[in-house]
């Protein structure tokens, strides 16, 4: 697994935005809760296209905010749901769900 959080990229945008990087992350950590909610709905009703979308979402927003453990595990996810796995993919939701869970916490620790 990954290292949870990329401290070189947060700090890099820290000195590159500033205080908008805390209404960045404030945002992503909003929507988080709904995305990781989409993702294991749709891999409960085998719609690997939804399924797909919302890790390859999850992913790209995971990796803009430094969070490469949950980038790392949507990834895997978003390849998951292209090959049609989508019932294999229930197995993974555990750790899904504690990555976003610790990805947030860190993020907000960084933040503090």
């Amino acid at each position: 697994m990954s290292t949870l959080l990329d401290l070189d990229t947060l700090n890099t945008l820290k000195d590159v935005i500033g205080d908008d990087l805390r209404e960045i992350i404030d945002s992503f950590l909003q929507l988080l809760p709904g995305q990781v909610d989409a993702i294991e709905s749709s891999a409960r009703t085998s719609d690997a296209t939804s399924m797909r979308l919302h890790a390859h979402t999850l992913k790209g927003s995971s990796s803009n905010v430094g969070a490469l453990a949950l980038a790392e595990i949507s990834h895997k996810l978003e390849d998951m749901a292209k090959s049609g796995q989508t019932e294999a993919s229930l197995a993974h939701m555990s750790e899904l769900r504690t990555l976003s869970a610790r990805s947030g916490d860190a993020l907000r620790k960084f933040m503090a």
